[in-house]
């Protein structure tokens, strides 16, 4: 979701984002299976969205950020 704050990504860019960030996730590069999973579990919430090619975060996504940064 960090990541997400910063500008919309596509799915490809968000594994990408996670295997850099978080290399013992172990999943394939390229597979975006795991990276699909979790965008749609935050889409769940309401705290990410999806337009076009693009996940963003919402308005209570960024206030989900911006208050975990402030603790």
């Amino acid at each position: 979701m960090y990541a997400l704050a910063a500008g919309s990504m596509t799915l490809a860019e968000v594994s990408e984002q996670q295997l850099d960030t978080h290399p013992a996730l172990g999943w394939s590069r390229g597979e975006t299976d795991m990276a699909k999973q979790r965008v749609n579990w935050l889409r769940t919430m309401g705290l990410v969205e999806k337009r076009g090619d693009e996940y963003a975060l919402t308005n209570d996504g960024f206030r989900f950020v911006e208050s975990a940064v402030e603790k």
